[in-house]
């Protein structure tokens, strides 16, 4: 399905958007459980298997497959998500969410080619700083490293100006995903388009959300080192983390799914439920 176009420049608030990406959680916490128990079971069974070949010799291609498929299960519950918050309860099949289809495979696809296109940018950049590493850690024939270590201290702040230019990009182009989602015609320019004017908005947004779901780790973090967790209970607190990242990932789908909202001037899409 073709979108039309926006008929007018629209703003997102931020004081709207991040307390209603929780909002939108907690409306929808008891679909929750049904998108998101198959996918917490999979990544679990995944990080068991990544644990137990890391002390393995196995082979890059095998490294390479087993990368590939701790995607999966983010994929599903994302594709899954992004359609309950947006469509309703009534858009995703009854039961438990664990098939796979032509609309996942476009999902990751897409977010393949934004991380490919992310990291053929950033590969210079990296090269760079190793190489300037390398003067550094090499002592210099007149015994002055000073232009060494000038390169290399420009290195930090280029890094992170990369960092967020890319943080910037990928926000910019982020409301394909939710179009891909919910099987729209709508490419990477179109949300690039979408989102003239709310660029920097929307980044914060996404940032602060993050950060408002990683405080709620704390108190996990307290009690695993206080009680040696990690030793005692691994599988335990495995689960935990598990859970409460997917808790969080639904959290940022939702900053997602309103800006698309707003933005998008997509006329099938529901109303939040807590509006």
């Amino acid at each position: 399905m073709s979108l039309p176009m926006p008929t007018g420049r629209r703003k997102l608030s931020f004081g709207e958007m991040v307390p209603g990406a929780f909002r939108l959680f907690w409306y929808h916490r008891k679909e929750w459980l049904r998108v998101a128990v198959v996918p917490v079971v999979a990544s679990m069974v995944l990080s068991l298997i990544g644990l137990w070949v890391a002390d393995e010799n196995i082979s890059v291609f095998s490294e390479i497959v087993l990368s590939l498929l701790s995607f999966v299960p983010t994929i599903l519950f994302s594709v899954g998500w992004l359609r309950l918050v947006l469509l309703g309860s009534s858009s995703i099949a009854p039961g438990l969410l664990f098939h796979w289809t032509r609309r996942e495979t476009r999902f990751f696809a897409l977010y393949l080619t934004l991380a490919f296109g992310a990291m053929a940018l950033v590969a210079p950049f990296i090269l760079l700083g190793y190489f300037a590493g390398m003067e550094v850690s090499t002592p210099a024939p007149t015994g002055d490293p000073s232009q060494s270590i000038a390169l290399a201290a420009l290195i930090v702040p280029i890094g992170w100006g990369v960092v967020i230019g890319l943080a910037y990009v990928a926000t910019r182009l982020s409301l394909a995903f939710p179009a891909v989602a919910l099987d729209r015609t709508y490419g990477l320019a179109r949300s690039w388009r979408d989102t003239k004017g709310n660029g920097m908005k929307f980044l914060a947004i996404v940032m602060a959300t993050g950060f408002a779901c990683a405080l709620t780790l704390i108190p996990l973090l307290i009690l695993t080192q206080a009680f040696d967790l990690m030793t005692n209970a691994p599988f335990a607190l495995a689960l935990v983390m598990t859970i409460l990242s997917y808790v969080a990932f639904a959290v940022q789908m939702n900053a997602l799914a309103l800006a698309y909202r707003r933005l998008a001037d997509d006329p099938q899409i529901a109303p939040p439920g807590f509006a």
